[in-house]
């Protein structure tokens, strides 16, 4: 059975002839470990292309890799303590009192495969020797790289009026940016956040309906390429419980007042 049947066969639960393998190292780890580390990848098979592109080199790293104090395209300062490992977010170019929002400008991001391997495999088309995953969309975390992670927790719990603004401009963005990805092809996508910490939850997954209606839209919008499961703290949970009937469900969503969302 070859990857893409293999990955397929998974997804459908139409039992596969092994679970599927994706590699998934931070670039820390390759420079620490290097040819033991080189040598346990090569043994074990993996499903997502993870050979088929070279490492990023050092002096590539994005700003929340590379050592030191730097700034992405959105504008978050990161500071990163060992190079290649994953930083912290230090600096937020939305402030904590939303006065500079109004003059906030979204980048904008290209898609498809890259020159270089970053933490997992990427590869677009339909070899048989892989099954094609690209894409790296993130909602919540995002938010918190944006506004800070205290201010985005304490807005939330406000009820504040800008946080939904923030959570639909950044849907927005991010609808914008799967335009792009679903133009290449792609039978996958990437889809991740985390919404919690060990056992216990950031914030109850029904917080002011704030992330329902993002993940309706988002799953309507890729015609279900993507599986729609969420993260939380080490447990998966199914986030299709309240799945949308339909356009006019989504649509009186969208028009309801941030005030009045539960």
């Amino acid at each position: 059975m070859n990857s893409r049947e293999r990955v397929l066969r998974a997804i459908q639960f139409q039992k596969p002839d092994r679970p599927p393998i994706s590699h998934a190292i931070l670039p820390s780890a390759q420079y620490h470990y290097g040819d033991a580390l080189k040598q346990i990848t090569d043994a074990v098979p993996e499903d997502f292309a993870w050979g088929m592109l070279p490492d990023l080199p050092v002096e590539k790293l994005p700003p929340m890799y590379k050592e030191g104090i730097n700034r992405d395209e959105f504008g978050t300062v990161w500071h990163v303590t060992d190079q290649g490992r994953c930083g912290i977010p230090v600096g937020f170019p939305i402030a904590e009192n939303w006065e500079n929002y109004k003059d906030y400008r979204w980048p904008v991001f290209g898609a498809g495969v890259p020159k270089f391997r970053l933490y997992s495999g990427h590869m677009n088309g339909t070899g048989d020797g892989y099954y094609a995953r690209g894409g790296w969309i993130v909602f919540f975390e995002q938010m918190q790289q944006l506004h800070g992670f205290e201010a985005t927790l304490m807005d939330i719990a406000q009820d504040r009026p800008e946080i939904y603004r923030l959570r639909d401009d950044l849907l927005q963005f991010n609808l914008d940016w799967l335009d792009r990805w679903l133009a290449q092809e792609y039978q996958g996508l990437h889809f991740a956040d985390d919404c919690g910490r060990g056992g216990l939850r950031i914030i109850h997954v029904n917080a002011g309906g704030l992330f329902d209606l993002v993940a309706r839209l988002l799953r309507i919008h890729i015609c279900g390429i993507a599986s729609g499961r969420r993260h939380r703290g080490g447990n998966i949970q199914d986030a299709t419980d309240r799945r949308a009937d339909g356009a006019k469900e989504i649509a009186q969503t969208a028009r309801r007042q941030p005030n009045n969302e539960q």
